[in-house]
């Protein structure tokens, strides 16, 4: 079935429970899906949009397309491998890129702005990241819910422009290993590691300044992080009283890993000269 491309939004239930609906052609010009739009369609396994990546990620609603089975087609071409988010796109919309297992590598562009949740949800094949978004504001839990499961996990890298990494980043993405925080990033948000129960080691650049509360909560599998300035250090449960951490303690990859994970992830983290 191919929608008309006068069409802007497909409203709500409006192909509900068409179990023959086997594929499915949205046009470039559909800048929003309705609650329902394709529910109970259990034929529907290819997604088309003649559209670009830009295109795609600014269309509303797209949990009510996306679906587990469902193979998405872009421009013509399959979305597996490699996955590059253009510069020009500010907003990845919730559930965009959903289930796309083939997925290997994604690299968010440097104006990314807002992801929504589960924007890579159940890409299990996923193998790398690079993170490329300099400010991101609005972004929320479960981004990559699920993804990387089916391989040996995800390793990340931040761009040199990377500044912060924000709060709930990667937060619940079991599927994450390895994390490398480069020199150009200052600050480490909330949650932003939260339940990342496969990852193992994280190396912190010599340029972070903080880190919020929760960032490694629950990773059980950390037991080695690697601090590149262990020196001034201080924890704080409400901004007013900090605690300075031994610069030994910090040296120390195990105890450094306790300490994020376990010990004081409740806390706020600052480092002073």
């Amino acid at each position: 079935m191919t929608i008309g491309d006068s069409v802007t939004s497909i409203g709500d239930w409006a192909f509900y429970n068409c179990a023959g609906l086997t594929s499915v052609t949205i046009p470039d010009s559909v800048t929003s899906i309705e609650y329902g739009a394709f529910s109970d369609c259990t034929g529907l396994t290819s997604v088309y949009y003649t559209g670009d990546i830009a295109g795609w990620c600014g269309i509303d609603g797209l949990d009510n397309i996306k679906g587990s089975g469902r193979t998405l087609y872009i421009g013509g071409q399959k979305i597996e491998g490699e996955l590059i988010i253009p510069d020009s796109v500010t907003e990845i919309k919730s559930y965009a890129f959903y289930n796309c297992t083939g997925l290997t590598s994604v690299t968010i562009g440097n104006s990314v702005t807002s992801i929504g949740s589960y924007a890579f949800r159940d890409c299990t094949g996923l193998t790398e990241i690079n993170w490329n978004a300099v400010s991101v504001a609005g972004l929320y839990g479960n981004v990559f819910f699920g993804a990387g499961t089916a391989g040996d996990g995800i390793t990340v890298t931040f761009g040199d422009s990377v500044e912060k990494i924000p709060a709930n980043a990667f937060y619940n993405c079991t599927g994450l290993t390895s994390v490398t925080i480069g020199s150009s990033v200052t600050s480490i948000g909330s949650s932003a590691f939260r339940d990342c129960t496969g990852l193992t080691s994280v190396t912190i650049g010599d340029s972070v300044t903080s880190i919020g509360v929760y960032a490694f909560q629950n990773c059980k599998g950390l037991t080695s992080v690697v601090f590149e300035d262990t020196e001034g250090w201080q924890v704080s449960r409400n901004f007013s009283r900090y605690t300075s951490l031994s610069s030994a303690d910090i040296a120390n990859t195990s105890t450094a890993a306790e300490y994020l994970r376990s010990t004081y992830y409740y806390y706020y983290w600052r480092k002073v000269k």
